[in-house]
């Protein structure tokens, strides 16, 4: 019996991944554009009002926050999740939004595929292995502004305001990619950490730590080994300890 609830279970994980394999940004009303950078392939996904599609506003651009997560995630009825961590209604009245992929990880999945919030390999349980090299703020923002080239030419895109918004370790994406490109007139940034992600872990940890310190000495010791040894890559509930530099 328990080996028919082991098959039955199996032939439930394929149908569902066969149909967020099958499903398309379009089918969830988003319009789906591709470029390549640097040979990598970069998957940009455009919300807009239903019926002003084709009206000349200016972009949105939203940067996540870390880990290798799909921009569509489905739950276990092949609905999607919201797409953007906001309500969008108002600023599609004046802006077309617009959010890029993680590298190397797919456009579309189940929220099942997710282990301990990031998208896993199903040989190998941890992230696609082209997403670790490329998961630091230079590249990000190096691609973010070939996206912003390609999207300036599109006869739908005002050139004269594009707002960048990030979240998160997206926030120092969207700080530098202000910093760096002309084309951004107007920059939100939200719940980073200029110090870094280990400054905030270890705020963190103070906060709730017992007397003699354990959970602060632990953050420390867990920042040794990144420090000893930055190419290693462990996936544990921090995610990936490359990712943290």
């Amino acid at each position: 019996m328990k080996k028919l609830y082991l098959l039955l279970f199996l032939l439930i994980c394929i149908v569902l991944q066969a149909a967020a394999q099958a499903k398309k940004p379009e089918d969830f009303g988003y319009r789906h554009l591709q470029i390549s950078y640097k040979k990598d392939p970069v998957d940009i996904l455009v919300m807009s009002k239903e019926g002003e599609e084709k009206e000349a506003k200016p972009i949105f651009l939203f940067d996540q926050g870390s880990q290798a997560r799909p921009l569509i995630l489905l739950d276990d009825k092949g609905k999607p999740y919201r797409l953007f961590p906001f309500q969008t209604d108002s600023l599609l009245i004046d802006y077309h939004l617009v959010i890029i992929s993680k590298p190397y990880v797919p456009l579309i999945a189940n929220y099942s595929d997710l282990k301990h919030g990031a998208y896993t390999d199903p040989k190998t349980g941890i992230p696609p292995a082209g997403f670790y090299p490329r998961d630091n703020v230079d590249y990000y923002v190096n691609r973010n502004k070939e996206v912003i080239k390609h999207l300036k030419k599109q006869p739908w895109v005002k050139k004269n305001k594009l707002i960048v918004a990030g979240h998160s370790a997206g926030s120092t994406v969207a700080a530098k990619l202000a910093l760096e490109s002309k084309a951004v007139t107007h920059l939100i940034y939200s719940g980073g950490n200029p110090f870094g992600r280990m400054a905030s872990m270890i705020s963190q940890a103070r906060a709730y730590d017992d007397s003699a310190g354990t959970g602060s000495e632990n953050a420390f010791r867990y920042w040794q080994t990144i420090v000893d040894d930055p190419h290693k890559c462990n996936v544990t509930r921090r995610g990936c300890i490359q990712n943290h530099l």
